[in-house]
């Protein structure tokens, strides 16, 4: 009887022991992954209806709702558009999605306030999905998005939207579509691996059994660089990395798709490239070259995704603006992205608004 007593004490004491363990790494980041994202047969992912995510970190306290049509904008029971209405819709990633700000502090949102206040019928829809490529906003338009009607798309393009246009699978296996050269939708039949393991359901065992990402796949050491990093970065780098004649091809391509989707409907397109925290910052620059890529001044620019996408804009037949100027501007008298994480903050949305 004393031996199995001294044996649930233990037990009892371990228990405890992990308990405390387990809410510790919650407190780290180290918790159940939070999403608003679902399986997509077209897009790869797109966002739950009725869904909401709280995201809290040492720069911003915010909460995501999405409506019943999986967007976060204002309930709205299906997407025809209301009579006599002018209809803007933003394609992107997590900028659009508004990842950090709640939505009184989202560009998307400001916007549509200016013009109505201005007595404009003017219907902005947010179709902004976290970690979405350039390809795979396309492809949610032409799926769905057409259904809404807009009179005008805006393409709010971020760097790292141009190498992930090259592949098929974003870590650790969500699958995703792409575009070809020419503007067509690969035919590829997309795989749901969105299912949870019991071991994503814990800290404890998501921190032993998290998977990596493809190492040799995704990271690349660039010439002139003192360490490897992931291909994403191939955007910024100089000289620019083989593989990326590839991803931009197939960027092209995408915008291709959206041209010819615009048409079917009478839709204007319009591609307007986000800069990154280091295009106006040059001190977080310096960190970045340093600490992240490992790479001296003249080797990476984080002036070069906006061009590309201007470039490609161009060849697509649609046309761009460039907002650096205005948020260089605008960055001389506030700061315009949150410091640890890298999206806009309410100033930084205020003046891509105004732009």
């Amino acid at each position: 009887m004393r031996a199995l007593n001294v044996l649930l004490a233990v037990a009892v004491s371990v228990l405890i022991g992990l308990a405390v363990l387990e809410g510790g790494l919650r407190l780290l980041g180290f918790g159940p992954p939070r999403t608003l994202n679902r399986f997509d047969p077209v897009a790869g992912w797109s966002k739950r209806p009725d869904a909401v995510q709280h995201k809290k970190t040492s720069e911003f306290d915010i909460e995501i709702r999405t409506n019943a049509l999986g967007l976060r904008d204002d309930p709205m029971s299906d997407p025809a558009k209301p009579a006599n209405t002018f209809r803007v819709m933003a394609l992107g990633d997590s900028f659009t999605l508004g990842y950090t700000v709640d939505r009184e502090h989202l560009f998307v949102d400001i916007l549509e306030r200016w013009w109505q206040a201005e007595n404009r019928r003017v219907d902005v829809i947010n179709a902004g999905t976290e970690g979405w490529s350039t390809d795979q906003q396309v492809a949610w338009f032409l799926d769905q998005g057409l259904a809404f009607q807009p009179d005008l798309v805006l393409l709010l393009a971020y760097e790292n939207d141009l190498y992930w246009c090259r592949e098929t699978q974003y870590p650790p296996n969500l699958d995703k579509p792409r575009f070809t050269p020419e503007g067509e939708l690969e035919p590829r039949e997309l795989a749901d691996h969105a299912g949870r393991a019991w071991t994503d359901d814990w800290a404890l065992t998501r921190l032993f059994t998290r998977p990596e990402p493809d190492a040799e796949r995704f990271s690349f050491t660039p010439e002139g660089g003192s360490k490897p990093i992931l291909k994403e970065w191939g955007a910024v780098v100089r000289p620019r990395p083989a593989f990326m004649d590839e991803a931009e091809a197939r960027a092209l391509g995408a915008l291709r798709a959206l041209t010819r989707g615009c048409e079917q409907i009478g839709a204007r397109a319009v591609v307007v490239p986000i800069p990154s925290h280091s295009v106006v910052d040059p001190d977080y620059r310096a960190r970045l070259g340093e600490r992240v890529l490992g790479l001296p001044a003249d080797r990476w620019s984080p002036e070069q995704p906006v061009e590309t996408f201007l470039r490609l804009a161009d060849e697509a037949g649609l046309a761009a603006f460039d907002p650096r100027a205005t948020l260089k501007q605008a960055a001389s008298e506030r700061e315009l992205y949150f410091d640890t994480d890298w999206h806009f903050n309410p100033d930084g949305n205020a003046a891509f608004a105004r732009f």
